[in-house]
């Protein structure tokens, strides 16, 4: 009798310190309008100086911090935006951190990729010129509002039970597949990978009330500008984003993250029958919205995985090789043109006159993230392809972890070496009018990157096991 009440005493001061342990995580949230004046240059148009016209929606950035037990922080950022530029993404990451008083490691800035917001990548377009007057504004007005809200929600901090969750998805197909003439074109592949996952970190009050939700799903948000041309909109994402806050309440934080969305567009603008994408309509966006909201939601009802948050955060740059660039008639041909990639051949065929490029090497930045032991973050800045999650998947040998694109900055395309022999535009020619090296990259991508992110894990984990 003695022994069982004993037992019975146990097990409820394991319980009680487990749920202090669940329960000593917080979170703050907030969120601000990032919505830019009609008339600004519009992003995802390469520098074609397309102005705006009209407001569909506004653009949103959102942040969430979350603190562990031993006080570690993380700061996780969402901008209705198509990317950062490196150097304003890294002054921005540094502000933040610097209000924080966190490493830049535990900043992460991911950006939706819409485009239907503002152009903010000009330094990585070969020839495109300085921003605008509207634009420096724009961009001035955008950091401190972001930097404002991180702060804002560290001083949010209250207490939550942290749940991952797990949805399934078909908005988005790949749209990598062989044209007519046999080459690698952007038409819908409905036997191509893609990613059926949706990701949910949800965060509940200790009530049991939900206060916070993430969701993360890669497809590319191409639907808008496809029906207006000219109209700024947070797109697909910002529309599944208002369902679910509308189904969960009004004062819950719903947060949406990219993911490896690289070679992935909605599903609902492919006409298989065809084989093509079509003409995209104002319906279509919202289905695309309204499906990923219902898997979000469908997969909040399924039973979660509790973390027991333990935050560490490394990033690091790893040095890919390029391939060989185009030859210099491709660009003396293309310069005879009026266009902005006339003027990008322009700019180039000056840099080939002096020898150029000479870099033959491009740095690119990944991270590493540990919410707890149980549930990884593994980003990539640029425009992964969604080859990378099976096998980023791999090499954390499993360890549950999420991936992420579209984060800190986006300098293009980042493929994997199967893709490279086939070509088409996420391996070619997206990299002929850009900055830096137009060449593709070369051969060894794979194992560039499962380095870098071998090296953070093992420093993630060797910094757990030295704690006393």
């Amino acid at each position: 009798m003695a022994t069982a009440a004993l037992l019975l005493t146990f097990a409820a001061v394991v319980g009680q310190v487990e749920s202090a342990s669940v329960a000593s995580a917080r979170a703050g949230f907030a969120e601000v309008d990032i919505t830019p004046p009609v008339g600004i240059d519009l992003g995802g148009r390469g520098c074609s100086g397309e102005a705006s016209s009209e407001l569909l929606d506004t653009l949103s950035a959102q942040a969430t911090v979350l603190a562990d037990g031993r006080g570690s922080k993380l700061a996780i950022v969402s901008l209705d935006l198509i990317g950062l530029a490196g150097s304003y993404g890294e002054r921005l990451r540094a502000d933040i951190a610097a209000r924080l008083g966190v490493p830049p490691a535990n900043v992460l800035v991911n950006c939706s990729h819409t485009h239907s917001g503002p152009m903010m990548n000009r330094e990585t377009l070969a020839a495109c010129g300085e921003p605008t007057e509207l634009e420096r504004r724009y961009l001035a007005d955008l950091a401190a509002k972001v930097v404002d809200i991180c702060g804002a929600a560290e001083r949010g901090l209250q207490p939550v039970r942290v749940a991952v969750h797990e949805g399934t998805s078909d908005v988005g197909i790949n749209r990598r597949n062989r044209g007519p003439n046999g080459e690698m074109a952007m038409l819908p592949h409905a036997a191509g990978p893609y990613e059926r996952r949706v990701w949910i970190l949800q965060m509940q009050t200790p009530e049991g009330r939900p206060a916070g939700v993430w969701f993360s799903y890669p497809c590319h948000p191409v639907i808008v500008y496809g029906y207006a041309r000219r109209g700024i909109s947070g797109e697909f994402p910002s529309f599944a984003r208002r369902e679910i806050r509308a189904a969960l309440g009004s004062g819950v934080h719903v947060q949406f993250l990219q993911g490896c969305a690289g070679d992935i567009r909605p599903r609902v603008t492919a006409d298989l029958d065809k084989g093509r994408f079509r003409k995209t309509t104002a319906a279509d966006r919202d289905r695309a919205g309204r499906d990923l909201a219902a898997a979000v939601l469908a997969g909040l009802k399924q039973p979660g995985r509790t973390l027991t948050l333990d935050i560490a955060a490394r990033t690091t740059r790893v040095e890919l090789k390029r391939g060989k660039p185009p030859a210099e008639s491709f660009y003396a041909n293309v310069a005879k043109g009026d266009d902005y990639r006339a003027r990008a051949a322009r700019y180039w065929l000056e840099e080939y006159s002096r020898g150029g490029p000479t870099n033959t090497t491009t740095n690119w930045a990944i991270g590493v993230v540990r919410l707890s032991s149980d549930q990884w973050m593994c980003w990539m800045g640029g425009e992964p392809v969604v080859e990378w999650t099976p096998l980023v998947r791999a090499w954390f040998d499993g360890r549950p972890v999420v991936t992420f694109g579209y984060t800190q900055e986006v300098p293009g395309y980042l493929p994997v070496d199967t893709l490279l022999d086939e070509g088409g535009y996420e391996v070619t020619s997206s990299n002929y009018f850009r900055t830096g090296n137009p060449a593709p990259f070369a051969p060894g991508l794979n194992d560039a990157v499962r380095r870098g992110v071998g090296a953070m894990l093992r420093d993630i984990e060797g910094l757990t096991t030295s704690r006393p």
